[in-house]
């Protein structure tokens, strides 16, 4: 079966410009308490892969909590953007250039995971690669993040629908439910971790653009500066000009099958 055409490299390839993942840390960070879950979920030795790192937002918390995280992009941009985020010089963290298809792993891994991530890879490549990389009894570890702010704006999908390449393409796609009717994955388990942050609007505009169909470099300066002015005027914010984002973190755990 063909991944669906949303997940296609050309968008992908995104994540490849500077812009994109200058932008990228005003994404919400996943919850704290998530973060020291992924840290039980390891089992022995305690090291983890982190599969499409981007800018270390699982990699970068999680460091401190194991052994050593190998933290694995195709993107010299992202990884030099994590670099120098807080956390970012761990020397616990291996940050390493390369696709999950073809970059190097050095296991046995006590645990794998994808904040973000793992819709954009070649699942039947990946996933059996990593499976021959983990230790015994070691999991893969999905990660989501959602947001009210996002979630109950009911002006912003027709904002998103106009400005995005996409455009009326896009439709949300269960990737755990992809994984499992594809024979690739299990689910052992899931939880969710809740989190409000605060986050000044510039703040949360700008984070639109570190997504691949928002990115400006391909929807263009002009259009990017109207989807900034639109979602500005019906986005609602606190007596100090921030969204209020009452952000969920879900984690699902499982085995890659063979």
């Amino acid at each position: 079966m063909k991944r669906p055409e949303i997940w296609g490299r050309e968008h992908a390839m995104a994540f490849a410009d500077r812009e994109v993942a200058r932008r990228y840390r005003h994404r919400p960070r996943y919850a704290p308490a998530a973060i020291a879950h992924l840290s039980a979920l390891a089992v022995a030795p305690k090291v983890v892969l982190d599969l499409g790192t981007g800018t270390g937002n699982v990699a970068r918390p999680l460091a401190p909590l194991v052994t050593r995280v190998d933290a694995l992009d195709p993107s010299a941009e992202m990884l030099a953007e994590a670099q120098g985020l807080p956390g970012g010089d761990d020397p616990h963290i291996r940050w390493i250039e390369g696709g999950a298809e073809t970059g190097p792993l050095d296991g046995p891994y006590g645990l794998a995971t994808a904040g973000s991530s793992l819709h954009w890879m070649e699942w039947d490549v990946v996933l059996p690669r990593v499976a021959a990389a983990l230790a015994p009894g070691a999991a893969l570890a999905i990660l989501e993040l959602s947001d009210r702010a996002e979630r109950e704006n009911d002006a912003l999908p027709d904002i998103l629908s106009r400005y995005s390449v996409y455009g009326g393409r896009f439709r949300r796609i269960d990737l755990i439910a992809e994984l499992t009717e594809r024979g690739l994955f299990t689910k052992i388990g899931g939880a969710e971790f809740a989190e409000t942050i605060h986050q000044p609007i510039e703040e949360y505009i700008a984070a639109f653009h570190s997504m691949s169909s928002l990115a400006i470099a391909r929807i263009g300066a002009d259009r990017a500066a109207a989807f900034d002015e639109e979602v500005r005027g019906i986005t609602p914010v606190d007596e100090r000009g921030n969204v209020v984002r009452d952000c969920v973190t879900g984690v699902v755990w499982g085995r890659i099958l063979p």
